[in-house]
C-alpha cells in the first residue's frame, strides 16, 4: 500500500528550526531549512539547526523555501552538506539564501519560482499562494497527492493595506478549499492572541509621527530581514528630511540584496555610509541597525554599553526598538532598554506603542483561513506547545472533530494511507548545536558543564604525589576562576591544602574521588559547588599549574579570580 509520509524536523514545540520532509515512494522533498536562536540554557551556542541525518543516502529531489527568514533558510548550508538537490524559492528568498551560502563557500542550484505557478517534482505536485508577511515574497503551498490535497499556510497574516501591495491570496486558499482539503497545516505563532494583527502601514504612520517631532538623533533597530520595515524607515526619514545610515552585517546584506531585486529602489537614495554620519547634523539622521534581540555583539548593545566607536548616544536622542523579543531574549532586551534610559535616551518599543506589528496571524485571521480551507484534518505548526494547543482549540471551535486535529512533536511520522491520517512511530532527533566551527559536537552534558562554570566557577587543583601515591612531594597547587576574589581566598585555600594532606594518608583511589571530596569541601565552606578539576602528578617531575607563581610570567593573561 503506497503511503505519503510527513516528518517535521523542527518548528513544533519551539520557535525556529522549521523544516519538513515529504516522502513518497522513497523520494523526498524538503520544505525549509531554518535555524533556531539559542535560549537561556544554550551556553555559548551560536544557534541550533534541525537534525538532517535521516536524509543521508536518501533520494532528495528538491528543497523548497517558503520565505527568507532565518528560521526557514538559516540552516540551508548545513542541509546541503548532507544532500545535493536544487533549491526552489521566490526571488528575494533565493537572494538572501544565496548570500548565506556564499558566506559558507557553498554553491547550489537555485531555481526561481513565481507564486502563481505550479511545480511538479517527481511524484510531487506543488501549487503556491502569495502571502503577506513581515518579509516580501513569502508563499504557502498545496501538495496535490493521491492521498488528497494537503495545504500548508506558510508564515502569514491578513494585511488589508500591505506596504508592497501584495495581499495574502485568499482566493487561492478558497479555491483549494472548494476542491476538498484532506490536511491543513497552519501557522500557530500568534494562536493565543485574540483579534487581528495590525497593518504594517500603521507602524509606518507611527514612525512618521516620531520622526517629525524628534529633535535629536534617531536609532531604529528591527529584524534585519524585515524589508517592509526597512523600507518604511527610509520612506519616512526622507519625508522628514533625514538621511539613513546603516550598520550591522545582516542588515547591510538584506538591504543590498533587496535593492538589487528592486524592493528598495524608490528610497535607496536616502541611505548613506555609516562613516559619513559626522557630515550631517544629528537632527537630520536616522541610524538603522541590528540589536532588536539584545544580541551581545550587536550595534545597539554596544551603543548601550558606550562601546560603539562610530557614535555615542546623548540625552535627547531617540531609540526605537521596532520588534518584539523572541521568547528567551526578554532579559537581554530589557537590559539594553534600562541602560539606554539611564543615559537619558527616549525609548519607543513593542507593539503596544505602535512601533512594531507581527508578521503572524492572530486568532480571527486563523479562523478566517480555516473557514476558507475547510479541511478534513488539521495540524497546527510553527510554534511552542502553548501556540499549538491554542490553535487546536480554535480548530475545535470551528467544528473540526478533535480526533482529526493532529498535535505532533518534532520527529513524529505522519502517515497518510487511503486518505486516512495517523501518527506512526517517532524518528529520534538530536539537538544539533552550532558553536563556532563545531556542528553537532556539543551535547547536553557540555551545556550542563558550561552552566556550572557560569554559576559557580571552576577550581583546578594540582596534587603532586610520590611514586607510591601515599605522600605529597610538594604542596598542592590551587587555581580558582569565578569563585572568590584572590585576595580573600588565601585562608580558604590554606585550609584546602591541609585537607588534601589529610586525604593523602587515606590513600584516595581515583581522580574522581578526589574531585568529589574537594567539591564537598567547597560546599561545606561556601555553600557552592564549583566545577572541580584535579590533576594528579606522580614522581619527582617538576610540574606547575598554569597561573601558579612559577608560571606567572608566561601566563599573565590568565584572569585572576
Amino acid at each position: 500500500m503506497k503511503k505519503l509520509l510527513m516528518i517535521p524536523l523542527g518548528g513544533l514545540g519551539e520557535i525556529g528550526k522549521n523544516s519538513t520532509i515529504w516522502e513518497y515512494e522513497n523520494q523526498i522533498v524538503v520544505v525549509d531549512a531554518g535555524l533556531k536562536f539559542p535560549g537561556e540554557g544554550d551556553w555559548g551556542v551560536d544557534f541550533l539547526i534541525p537534525d538532517f541525518s535521516y536524509l543521508k543516502n536518501k533520494k532528495v529531489l528538491a528543497v523548497i523555501l517558503t520565505h527568507g527568514h532565518e528560521d526557514h533558510v538559516g540552516a540551508l548550508a548545513y542541509l546541503l552538506r548532507e544532500v545535493k538537490a536544487p533549491i526552489y524559492g521566490t526571488p528575494l528568498t533565493l537572494g538572501l539564501a544565496e548570500h548565506r551560502l556564499k558566506e559558507q563557500g557553498i554553491e547550489a542550484d537555485l531555481v526561481c519560482l513565481k507564486p502563481e505557478e505550479n511545480l511538479k517534482i517527481g511524484p510531487f505536485q506543488f501549487e503556491f499562494a502569495r502571502l503577506s508577511h513581515s518579509i516580501p515574497d513569502g508563499i504557502g503551498y498545496a501538495l496535490n497527492t493521491s492521498q488528497g490535497l494537503i495545504v500548508h499556510s506558510g508564515d502569514f497574516k491578513i494585511d488589508s493595506t500591505p506596504v508592497d501591495g501584495q495581499y495574502t491570496d485568499l482566493a487561492r486558499f478558497t479555491e483549494w478549499g472548494k476542491r476538498g482539503v484532506n490536511l491543513f497545516m497552519s501557522d500557530s505563532t500568534n494562536a493565543d492572541e485574540p483579534g487581528q494583527v495590525k497593518s504594517e502601514k500603521m507602524v509606518g504612520k507611527n514612525l512618521d509621527a516620531i520622526f517629525s517631532t524628534c529633535k535629536g538623533l534617531i536609532v531604529v533597530t528591527t529584524f534585519a530581514s524585515n524589508v517592509h520595515r526597512l523600507s518604511q524607515v527610509a520612506e519616512y526619514a526622507r519625508k522628514n528630511g533625514r538621511k539613513v545610515a546603516v550598520d550591522g552585517k545582516a542588515m547591510l546584506k538584506t538591504i543590498e540584496t533587496a535593492r538589487k531585486l528592486g524592493y528598495l529602489e524608490d528610497v535607496y537614495d536616502v541611505f548613506i555610509n555609516m562613516d559619513d554620519i559626522s557630515r550631517h547634523p544629528r537632527s537630520k539622521m536616522v541610524v538603522l541597525t541590528t540589536g532588536s534581540q539584545g544580541e551581545p555583539m550587536s550595534v545597539l548593545r554596544r551603543m548601550a554599553n558606550k562601546e560603539y566607536k562610530k557614535l555615542q548616544l546623548v540625552k535627547g536622542d531617540y531609540v526605537i526598538i521596532s520588534a518584539d523579543p523572541i521568547p528567551g531574549n526578554e532579559r537581554s532586551v530589557n537590559s539594553i532598554i534600562n541602560s539606554l534610559m539611564w543615559q537619558g535616551v527616549e525609548l519607543f518599543h513593542s507593539e503596544a506603542l505602535g512601533v512594531h506589528t507581527s508578521g503572524h496571524a492572530k486568532q480571527e485571521e486563523l479562523k478566517l483561513l480555516l473557514s476558507l480551507v475547510k479541511p478534513k484534518y488539521f495540524m497546527p505548526v510553527h510554534g511552542e506547545e502553548r501556540h499549538l494547543i491554542s490553535h487546536a482549540r480554535l480548530a475545535a471551535e470551528m467544528l473540526i472533530h478533535p480526533k482529526r486535529i493532529m498535535l505532533l512533536q518534532n520527529g513524529d511520522k505522519l502517515e497518510i494511507i487511503d486518505g486516512k491520517i495517523r501518527i506512526a512511530a517517532n524518528l529520534p532527533l538530536d539537538n544539533i548545536y552550532v558553536d563556532g566551527l563545531g556542528v553537532g559536537d556539543l551535547k547536553e552534558v557540555v551545556l550542563y558543564e558550561r552552566s556550572i562554570l557560569s554559576r559557580e566557577g571552576v577550581v583546578v587543583v594540582g596534587i603532586h604525589l610520590s611514586d607510591s601515591g601515599k605522600e605529597l612531594i610538594k604542596d598542592p597547587e590551587v587555581k580558582a576562576i569565578g569563585l572568590l576574589y584572590e585576595r580573600g581566598s588565601e585562608e580558604l585555600f590554606a585550609e584546602l591544602k591541609i585537607y588534601i594532606k589529610k586525604l593523602v594518608t587515606t590513600g584516595m583511589p581515583s581522580k574522581r574521588e578526589w574531585e568529589k571530596k574537594i567539591s564537598q569541601f567547597f560546599f561545606d565552606k561556601l555553600m557552592r559547588k564549583p566545577y572541580v578539576v584535579v590533576l594528579l602528578f606522580n614522581g619527582e617531575k617538576n610540574y606547575e599549574l598554569p597561573g601558579s607563581r612559577a608560571q606567572t610570567k608566561r601566563t599573565k593573561n590568565i584572569p585572576k579570580s
